[in-house]
């Protein structure tokens, strides 16, 4: 599971905003974000399993991440490839962002089920394995998690409301605000008032931003900041298997092109 947040056009100074946790099992391999050796434009963190990655950006500015997706009506296959390789192979990529989800959408077959989302040139792209076409999300702040774009789990609830409100204030510009949101363990934080619960939600579990679990649990927190003048921040906290917090890496460059 995992829980990605994005504020697009949301400021005039940061008009992409993505505050993300990964939840893996403690005792997958992975490496911390980096630049990578064999794809030195591609600036992510890697599963050393099936050698893609979670989430990540390019020299160029642009941006994927993936989810898996579970759903009673949407359960999918394992799959013959690692979802991973659709976030590494973009980056790595020269495909438009449109091109490169309409491509995926064709060979959806061929992953367990999930979402995609992709940023490119000021557009944002989101396709899950169960839809017909992609979906080119407008200006707002969106959450995506591992259930359908139109049933959003609670968990995704909890971080829209804390994200919005870091957003709307004086912290908008603070990495540490986002870390500090998506670090939220409690089921009461930041949860919507009014929230009307649908049908499938009796089945969903009700989770805290964070997750923690003896075997499986939140691996990592990132927050990526990019500004109208395409200056590229991205910050990543690791996590051990007991929820302590590590190391906290940080790049920051000048998008090309």
């Amino acid at each position: 599971m995992c829980l990605i947040l994005i504020a697009l056009g949301q400021h005039p100074d940061f008009p992409l905003i993505v505050a993300a946790n990964r939840d893996e099992y403690h005792e997958r391999p992975t490496r911390a974000l980096h630049f990578w050796e064999e794809h030195p434009a591609i600036l992510a963190g890697k599963d050393l399993k099936e050698g893609g990655t979670w989430l990540g950006v390019d020299r160029a500015g642009r941006l994927a991440a993936v989810t898996n997706l579970r759903s009673a009506n949407h359960s999918g296959s394992s799959g013959e490839r690692s979802r991973g390789q659709l976030v590494k192979e973009f980056l790595a990529g020269k495909l438009g962002a449109e091109d490169y989800v309409r491509m995926v959408a064709a060979e959806r077959e061929r992953y367990g089920a999930f979402h995609l989302v992709l940023f490119a040139r000021g557009s944002l792209f989101v396709y899950g394995s169960y839809l017909s076409e992609p979906v080119r999300l407008e200006a707002g702040i969106h959450g995506i998690s591992n259930g359908p774009l139109d049933d959003p789990w609670p968990r995704a609830l909890r971080g829209l409301a804390g994200m919005k409100q870091i957003v709307t204030s004086a912290a908008v510009s603070h990495t540490q605000a986002y870390l500090e949101l998506l670090d939220s363990r409690n089921l009461d934080a930041a949860s919507p008032a009014g929230q009307p619960a649908r049908d499938s939600q009796s089945t969903v579990p009700d989770l805290p931003v964070f997750v923690t679990g003896e075997h499986y649990g939140t691996r990592c927190s990132s927050v990526i900041l990019q500004t109208a003048t395409h200056h590229v921040s991205f910050s990543e906290r690791i996590f051990d298997a007991e929820g302590a917090a590590g190391e906290l890496r940080e790049f920051h460059y000048q998008a090309e092109g």
